[in-house]
């Protein structure tokens, strides 16, 4: 065998082990940043959900309506956002409201009802920040299914259940 076939061959296996070990190293990096993520979210939960119910009354929406309270569900959902170049927690909860006292609301029974819907969350490269946003009518796993062409999903990594 001619030695620059020999030498190809050599570079050619080194350049794949290489490619081998930035991949690994990359599947590594980000199971830690994942639970690195969970574990400061963990951390500063309760915060969040009390500044969550602030940030979305400041938003103004639902129309009429003033924020009471949320029963937030246990599961946190990771994802990036392919749009925003940022990490967003995804957590299901149930909302209540009462109706402004000057509202056209105020004679509606439905205002009663608790709406269930996924609140966002956004980590700032520091710490986590509520949004104030939620996606009524939608679990976590039902957005980032919907949303799949802006949301990668990051936790829980099982598959998504595909689109019909």
């Amino acid at each position: 065998m001619p030695d620059w076939l020999t030498y190809t061959l050599v570079a050619a296996g080194v350049a794949l082990l290489a490619l081998a070990v930035i991949l690994a190293r990359g599947r590594v990096f980000t199971r830690w940043r994942v639970a690195k993520l969970l574990d400061t979210f963990a951390d500063q939960r309760r915060r969040l959900e009390l500044d969550f119910l602030l940030q979305a009354a400041k938003l103004g929406k639902p129309r009429g309506l003033r924020w009471l309270q949320a029963d937030w569900q246990p599961d946190v959902f990771l994802a990036w956002d392919r749009t925003q170049d940022g990490y967003f927690a995804l957590v299901e909860a149930a909302f209540q409201f009462e109706a402004e006292p000057d509202s056209d609301m105020i004679d509606l029974p439905a205002v009663a009802l608790a709406k269930a819907g996924t609140a966002l969350f956004a980590w700032t490269g520091r710490h986590w920040v509520p949004t104030g946003r939620v996606f009524f009518n939608l679990s976590p796993r039902e957005l980032l299914t919907h949303r799949a062409a802006q949301f990668q999903t990051l936790h829980p990594l099982e598959p998504m259940p595909s689109r019909s």
